[in-house]
């Protein structure tokens, strides 16, 4: 479904006002299918195309369904966007954070929990240091899970 809604969207631009309407939609399928869909809007070149996709993104980020959370933060946001347009992400990621929302937090601390936070270890230990002082054990186990995967690779970062 997601790669259908994906190449309708690649060759039907139109085809975005549906997604905003199913953005809220009851299944967690519909929804977790729009957060892949979005890839067809991944172009850093052009201005209007990432606005669509981060427009989607934004209420996507406080879905309470796992399945749709596992698919926006650590894939989408950190591996496939985040890894080619990283200002970007981290742009968003900041805004974001002022949110007290556990999802939304869970999100952006496993936008890390990738080759993202590799790239760009710095960048994820700041964003941990916030979130580490959530006192949500959803988010809690989010930043734990996050920073044990950065220390793989960077013996010397704490938190």
């Amino acid at each position: 479904m997601a790669g259908a809604l994906g190449g309708t969207l690649a060759a039907n631009p139109e085809f975005y006002t549906p997604l905003k309407k199913w953005v809220k939609d009851s299944s967690e399928n519909i929804r977790r299918a729009i957060v892949l869909s979005v890839t067809a809007l991944r172009d850093k070149n052009d201005a209007v195309k990432i606005k669509k996709a981060f427009d989607l993104f934004e209420p996507l980020m406080y879905d309470s369904s796992q399945y749709v959370k596992k698919n926006l933060g650590p894939y989408i946001l950190g591996s496939y966007y985040g890894n080619n347009m990283p200002g970007i992400v981290l742009a968003f990621l900041y805004k974001m954070i002022k949110i007290k929302d556990p999802h939304v937090r869970w999100n952006i601390a496993m936008a890390f929990n990738n080759s993202f936070d590799c790239r760009h270890p710095n960048e994820a230990i700041k964003y941990l240091r916030i979130l580490a002082n959530d006192e949500n054990q959803v988010v809690q186990r989010a930043v734990r899970s996050t920073f044990n995967h950065l220390r793989k690779r960077n013996k010397s970062i704490h938190l």
